[in-house]
């Protein structure tokens, strides 16, 4: 074979060869895009409407779930998200957050998020829990522009009311994560004198501060479980906290 045939054949396998990366870079590409679009934005924007709202709803504005125990579980693992509460709530059970960031704003101001007790099984045992939010594996939160109305306990046994279960934002001791962190800006408590619980409960560190509070009722005493009204929160090892006396 000539010389020019000779390079007439590499020139055709070149070619070949550069047809057949494009067409793969053209499927890698592709399926990097499919990839990128797959993942999930991390940072959410919900609204929440208990009385004109549905959980069918895409959580829009104009089109809001009724729930705030769905916008938490629309929102990723990792993610945040933050919920505009167009209505006041009522919540009958626990919202459990997973390793999330939950930011939950009145729009307007002041919208009521209404705390119930209810009775449920844990490990085969009945207990009583108070309804609200179970932070889990390095969950935050954040309150702003609410009013949180906690129940009369004027009916309920002490005896079953004297645990971690009945406070409002809760942790375990199993759970990852070692700090329950929380916060409070321009919220207002609402607290009867019967009440019997906590406003913060968990075995490890209690983070929380509390900034331009309303408070309705008696809040000493009832800011952590097991922290006695009067208690100085410099002198407990397990609190951060800006408010001086618990």
């Amino acid at each position: 074979m000539s010389l020019e045939g000779k390079i007439a054949e590499l020139v055709t396998a070149a070619n070949g060869l550069i047809s057949v990366f494009s067409g793969k870079k053209n499927e890698i590409d592709k399926a990097v895009s499919a990839a990128v679009v797959a993942v999930p934005e991390l940072r959410k924007r919900w609204y929440v409407d208990q009385v004109n709202g549905s959980d069918s709803n895409p959580g829009t504005e104009k089109l809001p779930f009724a729930n705030i125990k769905k916008a938490v579980d629309a929102t990723p693992v990792g993610g945040v998200a933050v919920i505009f509460l167009k209505s006041d709530c009522d919540l009958a059970d626990l919202v459990v957050i997973t390793g999330k960031c939950i930011q939950i704003y009145g729009m307007p101001r002041k919208k009521k998020i209404k705390v119930s007790y209810y009775d449920a099984v844990l490990a085969d045992q009945p207990k009583r829990y108070l309804s609200g939010f179970f932070l889990d594996y390095g969950s935050q939160m954040i309150l702003e522009g609410v009013e949180i109305v906690l129940p009369s306990g004027e009916k309920e046994d002490s005896g079953k009311t004297n645990t971690h279960y009945t406070s409002f934002i809760k942790t375990s001791g199993w759970s990852s994560s070692p700090i329950l962190a929380v916060s409070f800006a321009d919220c207002k408590f609402t607290i009867p004198d019967s009440f019997k619980g906590w406003l913060l409960g968990g075995p490890g560190v209690v983070s929380f501060t509390i900034s331009s509070a309303e408070v309705e009722g008696k809040l000493q005493g009832r800011y952590v479980y097991n922290i006695a009204a009067g208690s100085k929160s410099v002198e407990q090892i397990r609190i951060l906290t800006n408010v001086e006396i618990l």
